[in-house]
């Protein structure tokens, strides 16, 4: 049976005539990526079950035979990682369970992390609907394939709102849920801009840090690559000890993100 995207009209789960439905274990812990993620995958005809952490997760496949796992790698708690670790684990078809990683992270050495942890292939955060689709039908309808780096956007060409990424989401997912996810993403994003400059006075890096995984993780889903994109360079520095150059990537964040929320408000107002 052939892998086509979604909107094509296939969908196939594997070689073995389940047919088209699959049981899926979604872990993700942040709200907007998660309502993303199950739109989707409800759109597409498959079972979820969406838990927050990484504990949550192991637990879950533990006690259920999931067709894959979708895998947040930065949980609270538990990691994505070692929870994936954890499950290989586990006895018979629940440890072999495909593991597919959804990561923001372009560090280095994340890759060689990913595969350690038993997990075959990635999708990078923001999430292309149609990767994401390729990525679980490469894990359901042929043996596992390892995961090839993904290309990263230059965020010093990136600005504005990327309109035609929000139409092809709303292709997807429906215009609505896609106005629903703005509505949530323009509540939480300034608080968090905010908190990132306040931390970065207060000399807590680490915290400005995880306030722009927050952001990155779900602003370019929503048509904000310049934020997304800004936001895994603050990431870098703090990765790289380059801590001098966080506030002036905060400023940039800052200015991206006001430069995309007006057009992202008008299109669903």
């Amino acid at each position: 049976v052939p892998a086509e995207a979604p909107g094509n009209g296939v969908w196939a789960a594997d070689g073995a005539g389940r047919g088209a439905a699959l049981d899926i274990l979604v872990a993700e812990d942040n709200a907007i990526n998660q309502q993303l993620i199950v739109a989707l995958l409800r759109k597409w005809g498959h079972d979820i079950t969406v838990v927050e952490t990484g504990l949550s997760a192991v637990s879950a496949a533990a006690g259920h035979d999931f067709d894959i796992v979708l895998m947040d790698i930065q949980m609270p708690g538990m990691s994505g990682i070692e929870a994936a670790t954890r499950i290989r684990k586990l006895h018979g078809r629940r440890g072999a369970v495909p593991i597919i990683a959804l990561t923001a992270h372009v560090l280095a050495g994340v890759r060689e992390e990913v595969l350690a942890a038993g997990i075959q292939d990635h999708v990078m955060k923001p999430i292309d609907p149609v990767e994401l689709a390729l990525a679980i039908n490469r894990l359901t309808l042929k043996p596992a394939v390892s995961p090839a780096p993904s290309a990263q956007p230059d965020p010093n060409k990136l600005s504005g709102l990327d309109e035609a990424a929000l139409a092809r989401l709303e292709k997807q997912i429906g215009r609505e849920m896609v106005a629903e996810l703005a509505d949530m993403l323009l509540e939480q994003t300034p608080p968090k801009i905010a908190g990132i400059h306040d931390a970065l006075q207060a000399g807590d890096t680490s915290a400005a840090r995880q306030l722009a995984h927050e952001i990155g993780s779900t602003a370019g889903n929503l048509g904000m690559i310049g934020v997304s994109a800004l936001t895994r360079e603050l990431e870098r520095s703090y990765s790289d000890g380059k801590f001098d150059a966080m506030p002036a990537l905060a400023a940039k964040i800052d200015a991206a993100y006001s430069a995309a929320a007006k057009p992202l408000k008008s299109r669903y107002s």
